[in-house]
């Protein structure tokens, strides 16, 4: 084949029928291929150029056929590259293109530009040639270094959003990236996640398959596994929604996940991604506030999504009204204030009107219409009620836009809901009138005792008014003996004690002595700190009082039994030494006997008289019996003991028949009766029991039975129980007269008596007294 040495293609003399076929191939091939295609022979020289080569590098073919092959190539490798092309004759092989080396070329104009090059050996007769072609990569290179940049910037967002989970997946579900963020959140790795992990790791199995049963109802068709968290995405939609995800040491969290689809420039989907924040203290505040707060960070709202959400923290709506339409603007709270999801409906002001209370309704308006005419915006509370009926309570600002004509077209204001805040001014208005109507004193002070609140109550019960007790020690209020107990007291309530009911004697401002009893809580603030104590003092003066009455009648009561003993015991002889005293005197005429015997007579009469006033005194005198209702009686009786009863931990329960007949008797000796049996039935259980009281009509006659569960009385000890001075209690604990005059007064009222008693199980007293009749 004949070659034109300027062109290195065959010679315009040489006919494409002289051609061989194959020849013919070549040169198509050559001038076509994409690429620049230049023959070298060993020596360096340039034999062949395409059409490609002339436009690669700006020389015609007969400018680079017979030139050194270095004209391609830039100054600072010409050395270096005749080494290699000597290397490379000496040892050819095929250099594929693409194989890694960063090769560079050279224009005619002097522009440098990278290439990859492939080199293949051609044997011909002549010598071995190399063939080399010559590709322009510089578009690649620019491409290469944009999707490098563009990749870098996306690894340094992606890991400077150490809030946010950012994890991308492939169709399979396979993590492909797995962001700092996603590291600090979950606690795995990258390394851990990606290539060998699915997002199912991390999510609540229990939600997931909730998930896989609300789509494959919703779809019609099994949707499970990781199809449950990317199904939305595959269907176009990117997807926002809760999750619990679950930390690699086990703990949980809720995110706020959105997940979209990866597509390739055809819109071919080619994997997914999903953004994750957590939403765990949002999640505890207001609903409203979270609602703000997913705006703020999933949705990067723009700089309203601000004040969307102070108005949510704050309770805060704000609204628009076009005055000449009666449509209005409302803000995202607006709606939630008025119980609507936001832009659920569209507003106006017949919106308002509608919601508000009816009993307020008439008086808005009229300060709405008021506030119109005079030029002036309005400031007031009301009420509105919700589509669900629950009221809240608001407090509402506006202000007016008048025209050129004074006519006003438009009002903009807010609307702040107050519920809350009005539920605990009511909590705190009932607090304060409870502790205003207490019959307690409740008095507030610091840990150093110092004394921050003070009740009428203890006003009342101290002598000491609120504007004197107020920032003064309450132990300057207290006796000195006192003083020691108090430091203690303080102690142990700043160690979060409290302090149990305790009786003591206290002073008032006017001296007067009284009995209280004290109880000592800590408080606390709302985090549990104890910022000072709370002291409840309940004046027991009179119950102390009552007490000692009733140990007075329990010992009139056994003194009037020992006088009745006496009077028996010691009446019968004095009458007899009486009697023969006065006998002997008129029988004797020796004057020394007469005056010895008057001397007994005088001593014997002084005796009886002494019994009689002893009678007279522990007896309360005549009994005075009148008509009288057992059941007034027994509630009394109970009235009087209420106090004892909560001290010894006794349960009364009575069973009165309300239509029991009355009877006749004397009321003081009938509650006499009852407080004796009482004391005995408490004293019968030192650890607490039951006190039961039942009172109906049988036979003609009034039945009254007190009973106890206590320790019961021994078989051989019921006959004596009645016995003057017999006693089941301790030495020095009872005189045995008690049970005595008991039955000596029902004895006396015409009326029984009767004791049934276990041992362990406890006593019944059964009293019977005949109805009161006219006769």
């Amino acid at each position: 084949m004949s070659h034109d040495p300027a062109h290195g293609i065959p010679s315009p003399g040489v006919t494409q029928q002289s051609l061989s076929a194959d020849e013919s191939l070549y040169c198509a091939l050559l001038e076509t291929a994409p690429d620049a295609i230049v023959v070298v022979a060993q020596n360096g020289t340039i034999l062949l150029a395409n059409a490609q080569t002339e436009q690669l590098f700006g020389y015609t073919r007969a400018e680079l056929v017979g030139r050194p092959v270095e004209i391609l190539i830039p100054r600072s490798v010409h050395l270096s590259h005749r080494d290699y092309r000597a290397g490379y004759f000496a040892k050819p092989s095929t250099r594929p293109m693409g194989s890694g080396l960063s090769l560079q070329a050279l224009r005619k104009d002097g522009t440098v530009f990278p290439v990859e090059v492939s080199l293949s050996p051609v044997e011909t007769p002549t010598g071995r040639l190399v063939s080399a072609v010559i590709r322009d990569i510089t578009a690649r290179k620019a491409m290469e270094d944009t999707i490098r940049t563009s990749n870098s910037q996306l690894d340094a967002v992606l890991n400077a959003s150490t809030h946010a989970a950012i994890i991308a997946t492939g169709l399979d579900g396979t993590i492909t990236v797995f962001n700092t963020g996603a590291e600090r959140m979950l606690g795995y790795s990258a390394d851990e996640m990606i290539g060998g992990a699915t997002p199912l790791v991390f999510h609540l199995p229990s939600e997931v398959t909730e998930r896989e049963i609300q789509l494959s109802v919703q779809l019609t068709r099994k949707i499970e596994g990781f199809a449950t968290l990317i199904e939305s995405a595959r269907q176009g939609n990117a997807e926002e929604r809760e999750w619990t995800y679950v930390r690699k040491d086990g703990s949980h969290l809720t995110v706020l996940l959105v997940v979209t689809a990866l597509r390739d420039v055809a819109g071919q989907i080619i994997g997914y991604l999903g953004v994750a924040r957590d939403i765990t203290e949002r999640k505890q505040a207001e609903k409203s506030l979270r609602r703000a707060h997913d705006d703020l960070e999933v949705r990067v709202r723009e700089r309203t999504a601000d004040l969307l959400a102070a108005q949510a923290m704050m309770h805060l709506g704000s609204w628009e009204w076009d005055i000449r339409t009666g449509a209005e603007q409302w803000s995202d709270e607006q709606f939630r204030i008025f119980g609507y999801e936001p832009h659920s409906i569209t507003p106006s002001h017949d919106t308002f009107v509608t919601a508000l209370h009816p009993d307020d309704r008439e008086r808005v308006m009229a300060a709405i219409n008021f506030r119109l005419n005079l030029y002036a915006p309005y400031n007031f509370e009301c009420r509105i009620r919700r589509p669900t009926g629950e009221t809240r309570d608001l407090h509402c600002r506006g202000d007016v836009t008048w025209d050129e004509t004074g006519r006003p077209i438009r009002m903009v204001g807010t609307m702040l809901d107050i519920t809350e805040r009005k539920r605990l001014e009511q909590a705190r208005a009932h607090l304060a009138a409870i502790v205003a109507s207490s019959d307690d004193a409740i008095v507030g002070e610091s840990l150093e005792g110092i004394i921050v609140s003070w009740n009428p109550a203890a006003e009342r019960i101290s002598g000491y008014s609120a504007q004197d007790a107020l920032g003064l020690p309450l132990s300057s209020l207290l006796p000195p003996e006192s003083h020691e107990l108090e430091r203690t007291i303080l102690a142990r309530v700043g160690r979060g004690e409290s302090i149990a009911p305790h009786e003591t004697l206290r002073v008032r401002k006017d001296g007067t002595p009284i009995y209280v009893s004290v109880t000592v809580f800590p408080i606390k603030d709302s985090t549990g700190e104890i910022i000072g104590l709370s002291r409840f003092v309940r004046d027991i003066t009179e119950r102390k009082r009552n007490e000692e009455q009733l140990r007075k009648t329990e010992r009139l009561a056994e003194l009037g039994t020992l006088a009745s003993g006496l009077a028996h015991e010691i009446g019968t002889p004095m009458n007899v030494i009486q009697g023969r005293a006065e006998y002997m005197m008129e029988r004797t005429s020796d004057e020394p006997t007469k005056k010895g015997l008057q001397t007994i007579v005088t001593q014997v009469e002084r005796i009886t008289k002494l019994m009689t006033q002893l009678m007279a005194f522990a007896r309360r005198g005549p009994s005075k019996r009148r008509m009288l209702h057992l059941r007034d009686t027994i509630h009394e009786a109970l009235e009087f003991f209420q106090e004892r009863f909560t001290q010894h931990r006794t349960i009364v329960e009575l069973v009165c028949d309300e239509n029991c007949p009355p009877v006749l008797a004397d009321p003081d000796q009938m509650s006499q009766v009852l407080i004796n049996l009482i004391v005995n039935a408490i004293h019968a259980m030192p650890d607490g029991g039951t006190l039961r009281l039942g009172l109906t009509p049988t036979g003609g006659k009034a039945v009254l039975a007190v009973t106890d569960t206590g320790k019961g009385i021994a078989k051989d000890h019921v006959s004596k129980i009645f016995d003057a001075f017999f006693t089941t209690k301790e030495a020095g604990k009872g005189t045995g007269l008690g049970l005595s005059v008991v039955k000596g007064i029902i004895d006396e009222h015409g009326g029984s008596i009767a004791v049934e008693s276990e041992p362990g199980r406890g006593t019944t007293f059964t009293i019977c007294l005949p109805f009161f009749t006219e006769s």
